[in-house]
């Protein structure tokens, strides 16, 4: 299995190993896969999301649930997550292989996919720990949750997916289920970084991201 892993090209003092889920954890998930976090995995229930990533076809899983995907509906990514649970853990196995020190779960508060699907992933996420190894996958297994801007926050659903996850997401590492939890405001940087285009806002902010955590690996 170790052979077809993916090798990890970030040089830093830990191996990590990445799940990005809907398109806004996807996009994070791919700022650290260009920093040479290779382990990486992305799963959506949109198609179009997931053909957009430039991600290796091989690590990126498609959470069939219709054509319209999950939408906003947090139920629909949770069921497509559950669906395919085997499946993503077959391709965790082939993707990071047995040499993982921390494993980040990607998920945007808000839409649907990820929202959705953050507890079947983290669950899916401290089974492989354990699988490789590790007796305290608690200690192994984190979040990065990135809230909506103030501009998708306007929307009730938005607001209203990011405040469940963000509060089913506290109590996990409150009660030590999970570490660390890292939560970007993007309504805060969005007042950093002003007057950029929504084209150049995302990469800028998961660069930034991802660089801050590569300095500190």
């Amino acid at each position: 299995e170790e052979e077809t892993a993916v090798e990890d090209e970030s040089k830093g003092s830990q191996v990590f190993a990445w799940i990005g889920s809907g398109q806004g954890g996807g996009r994070l998930a791919k700022a650290f896969y260009d920093r040479g976090y290779k382990k990486c995995i992305a799963v959506n229930t949109s198609k179009q999301d997931l053909n957009t990533l430039d991600l290796p076809v091989s690590q990126k899983f498609l959470l069939d649930c219709g054509e319209q995907g999950a939408g906003k509906d947090m139920k629909r990514g949770h069921d497509a997550a559950n669906k395919y649970k085997q499946h993503i853990f077959d391709l965790m196995r082939k993707i990071y292989g047995n040499n993982v020190d921390h494993l980040f779960v990607c998920v945007g508060a808000g839409g649907g996919s990820g929202s959705g699907s953050t507890e079947v992933l983290i669950d899916g996420a401290k089974k492989y720990m354990k699988y490789i190894g590790h007796d305290d996958p608690e200690k192994r297994v984190g979040i990065v949750l990135s809230l909506p801007t103030r501009g998708e926050a306007g929307s009730p659903i938005v607001a209203q997916n990011a405040y469940k996850v963000l509060c089913s997401t506290n109590e996990l590492a409150t009660n030590n289920e999970i570490s660390p939890l890292i939560i970007i405001d993007n309504a805060k940087i969005e007042r950093m970084y002003r007057g950029l285009t929504v084209k150049k806002f995302w990469p800028t902010v998961n660069n930034t991201i991802s660089g801050l955590f590569h300095v500190f690996n």
